[in-house]
């Protein structure tokens, strides 16, 4: 990846490599790898890709849930970080991600009491929560909601169309992919300044 410094390239672009030589601006075609990867990178290069593709899907959500997550590292790297630390089984080929120990969001916000989320036989998600406000909460905190499977990539979300006052948010799984769904909620301020860690509810089953 290429950056700009005082309006100048520097880095890669494609295959092209921006850079300078005694105060000149060169471009140059990057070196072509010619020796085959070893074992251990072909099996880095899988996790690198069991990764991006688990969090490719909900990636909007994760640009709102990991605001702030360090001061130099935020969004979806941020997101990407707290996935290989905490929720990567790492196993060469066989490693995998265990969705109950990924957050989606991640913050100091306080969570609601008694969060709820059946599966109504209309296959709508009926989110329910306590609407008492405490201390660091704000009535129009926003709810996030999201319903992911990950097998077929697939999601069902909502980015805060309800507010923590209400106690009640609902997200309907009618014309989602059949599949088994994990759920998650977490809750933003209404300026997005911060939000709370997400709370893993676990798993719905939509039939085909």
């Amino acid at each position: 990846m290429a950056r700009s410094k005082d309006g100048k390239l520097r880095g890669k672009v494609g295959n092209l490599v921006h850079t300078s030589w005694k105060g000149i601006e060169v471009i140059k075609t990057a070196p072509v790898r010619k020796e085959p990867f070893s074992e251990k990178q072909l099996q880095s290069q899988y996790i690198f890709k069991l990764t991006q593709d688990w969090l490719r899907p909900i990636m909007p959500l994760l640009k709102i849930g990991f605001k702030g997550y360090t001061l130099t590292n935020e969004g979806v790297t941020a997101a990407k970080s707290y996935l290989s630390k905490f929720a990567l089984d790492k196993d060469g080929y066989d490693s995998s991600i265990d969705p109950t120990r990924m957050l989606v969001s991640y913050g100091d916000l306080p969570l609601s009491d008694g969060i709820q989320v059946p599966l109504t036989p209309g296959k709508e998600l009926q989110f329910s929560w306590s609407p008492a406000v405490t201390r660091e909460m704000a009535p129009l905190d926003q709810v996030l909601l999201l319903a992911y499977n990950v097998e077929k990539a697939a999601e069902v979300s909502s980015l805060g169309g309800h507010f923590r006052k209400a106690g009640t948010a609902s997200i309907s799984l009618a014309n989602a992919k059949p599949g088994e769904y994990h759920i998650y909620l977490a809750f933003v301020a209404e300026d997005r300044s911060r939000q709370s860690n997400s709370m893993y509810l676990g798993v719905v089953t939509v039939e085909g």
